[in-house]
């Protein structure tokens, strides 16, 4: 939980990537061809990892807690 917490406060998974779209030579990085774009939308991307991250931890910790109370 605690590397969750700290890497949604302290950075930033869109802003991680250049917008440079000539950055990744589809050779080297046949999955990153869009990357280049993530900057466009860093705010909305970001909220969702975060949401997909912390409904994840939730989820565990339920089944956690479930699994202990039986």
């Amino acid at each position: 939980m605690r590397y969750f917490v700290m890497g949604s406060a302290l950075g930033s998974f869109a802003r991680g990537f250049v917008d440079d779209e000539a950055a990744y030579d589809p050779a080297d990085y046949p999955h990153l061809g869009q990357a280049h774009l993530l900057a466009e939308r860093q705010q909305e991307i970001d909220e969702g990892a975060f949401e997909t991250g912390l409904r994840a931890l939730l989820d565990g910790l339920s089944l956690q807690y479930e699994a202990l109370a039986r």
